[in-house]
This record gives C-alpha cells, structure tokens and sequence, in this order.
C-alpha cells in the first residue's frame, strides 16, 4: 500500500478506469483507515471514475445507497442508505456483501466498465448453474 499520495498518483483515476478497494475482516479495516485510500477513493468519485469499495464509511463520501456485509451493517446505517441487496451501483460507488457475492460483484463492474454484451461474453463460459440470477 503506498505511503504517500506522491507514490498513490500511479493508482490514480488518471490512470485506470476503476478502482477496487478488497475487503475482508482485519484487512478491510487497516484500509478503510488509510488516508492515501480515502483520498484515492475520493478522487475516483469526483473524476466520474467507478469504486468497488468497501471504505465508504470513513471516505467521507455523501449519504448514498450501498450493501456491505452484514457484520458492519450497523455502522454504515446512520450514514448511508443501506441495502441488503448482492451489489448495489450507487453513483460510481459499487458495492457487495461478501465473498458470496463475489461473481455478481465483477461481472457488474465488467458491464459498467465495457458493456452489457461483454458481461454476457465473461459470464456465459463460466457454466453457472441454471437459475443463477445473474
């Protein structure tokens, strides 16, 4: 993780076209608090870029919908729209509840990135099972 905005610049939203920040437990935590991944965060969103994340919460981003898992689900209702869906889109905010989300989570971010068809064209030779809703 890079220590400075100076070393961040390179992750920047000049640079890619989506920033994913991964949670996970004491992982999402120790990111969630760094400054350099709340500003990078912030920069994403306000350059119209789109942010897998689970660091809203303490990016300072405006009350807006989103899902997280469900262990910190009372943090985030005070200050966020809280839904219990697998992904919401809010935005360019993208968000999930878990690992068990975890495909829905990436083909939505496929679809956001480069279209509905493409989406189709990474999920189909998959093989998911028959009924998977997405």
């Amino acid at each position: 993780m890079p220590d400075s905005y100076l070393e961040a610049s390179v992750c920047g939203p000049d640079q890619h076209d989506l920033l994913v920040i991964p949670g996970g437990a004491i992982g999402a935590a120790t990111i969630s608090t760094n400054p350099v991944v709340q500003q990078l965060i912030r920069d994403y969103i306000k350059s119209g870029k789109y942010v897998g994340s689970l660091a809203a919460k303490t990016s300072n981003l405006p009350r807006q919908s989103l899902t997280s898992h469900p262990s910190v689900r009372a943090e985030l209702e005070p200050d966020f729209e809280y839904s219990e869906e697998p992904v919401v889109v809010s935005g360019n905010l993208v968000t999930s509840r878990g690992p068990g989300t975890a495909f829905p989570f990436a083909l939505t971010l496929v679809e956001l990135l480069c279209g509905k068809e493409k989406r189709e064209e990474v999920a189909t030779p998959m093989i998911f099972p028959a009924g998977t809703p997405w």
